[in-house]
């Protein structure tokens, strides 16, 4: 006996595939669009600079995840140039709770840029990396 019924796990998968837009889903894009503009003009005046960063908060199992996942898909879908003529890109990097300030250097760099990285690495070595001083 199997206890896969495939006709109910295929009606489950199209209904897990398809987005609905949350009210709240403005705030994050309008958080989201805000963040690029000001890395665009700041990347456009050809000095060094400090990008902006954006924080989401709420209770657990509300959907954070997947509706940020959406967007940054949407973003990251090749279409926004910034200045220097590369498509716009957000990396996202999924951490424990034990991790520090640290390891999200080296996994952003391993995730993010496809870089080798050690957890060995000091902060400078991190940064310099992706010539960050």
């Amino acid at each position: 006996m199997s206890f896969l019924d495939t006709a109910v796990a295929s009606k489950i998968a199209a209904l897990k595939a398809l987005h609905y837009d949350f009210p709240r889903a403005n705030d994050l894009r309008a958080g989201i669009a805000w963040m690029i503009t000001d890395y665009w003009a700041k990347a456009s005046a050809s000095q060094s600079f400090e990008a902006r960063g954006l924080m989401v908060t709420g209770p657990s199992r509300i959907g954070k995840t997947g509706e940020i996942r959406h967007q940054l898909d949407q973003l990251n879908d090749g279409s926004t140039l910034m200045p220097d003529g590369r498509p716009a890109r957000i990396v996202s990097v999924m951490l424990k709770g034990t991790m520090s300030w640290k390891d999200l250097g080296v996994h952003t760099l391993r995730e993010g840029f496809a870089l080798p990285t050690s957890g060995r690495m000091t902060q400078r070595e991190i940064w310099d990396m992706v010539g960050f001083h």
